[in-house]
């Protein structure tokens, strides 16, 4: 399966281990910075979970609008540098949203080979420029005007439909990886969840414990 990060499930310190005869040790205020600890760290993972979540459906998206565009053509023109150029952008906004990993590397493989057949003259074309904003010369949005330029010279770089076509199955196969990752992701991000409400109904039976047992203690004194 495919995984979109490295992300951890880190679970929930028992909060039970502070009850019973070492409850006395422990007052409102340590319980509360404890808890507060505790809940920084799971709120921390389920944003990061809830931002993995949001690139799988952003990523799911742009590949399933460029499947669309595949699917739905019947090949390109030699000279029709309109379409090539909205199928790269394609490309580059499904790659935007992938980091490193076999998803990435999948759709990438695919990108080379229309751009060899699309702009290359079926040649091997050479390595995708990736996107690194502020550096001058390398965003994709510059590989593709080159990729356009070299296909622009001789009119010999049509496309047929079984050409496209051929590339939709290897993107569907790693957009149904990203829907098992996303699947998987909503799962841990349940857990997290769980475990936060968990966390928050502890802490709080733990400090009307306190709150009682400072009332008993005043209550002997005012005896």
């Amino acid at each position: 399966m495919t995984a979109i990060n490295g992300t951890s499930t880190t679970p929930v310190r028992d909060l039970s281990l502070l009850g019973g005869g070492e409850m006395a040790a422990f007052d409102g205020d340590v319980l509360l910075a404890y808890c507060s600890t505790q809940l920084n760290d799971l709120n921390g993972e389920i944003k990061a979970r809830m931002n993995t979540q949001q690139r799988v459906r952003d990523a799911k998206a742009a590949l399933n609008k460029l499947q669309q565009m595949l699917n739905g053509s019947k090949g390109i023109d030699p000279n029709d540098h309109a379409q090539k150029r909205q199928i790269l952008e394609a490309y580059a906004d499904v790659l935007k949203h992938l980091p490193p990993g076999t998803a990435k590397d999948g759709v990438i493989a695919s990108l080379q080979q229309f751009r060899s057949t699309a702009c290359y003259n079926d040649g091997p074309a050479p390595k995708w420029v990736e996107d690194k904003p502020g550096v001058s010369g390398t965003s994709e949005r510059n590989g593709i005007a080159a990729d356009i330029s070299v296909a622009n010279v001789g009119g010999r770089n049509r496309v047929n439909a079984d050409e496209l076509k051929a590339q939709v199955k290897p993107l569907g196969d790693i957009s149904e990886e990203l829907g098992k990752t996303a699947e998987l992701e909503m799962i841990i991000l349940q857990q997290l969840v769980s475990q936060r409400q968990q966390a928050i109904s502890m802490t709080t039976n733990m400090m009307n414990k306190c709150s009682q047992g400072t009332e008993a203690i005043a209550g002997n004194i005012g005896r």
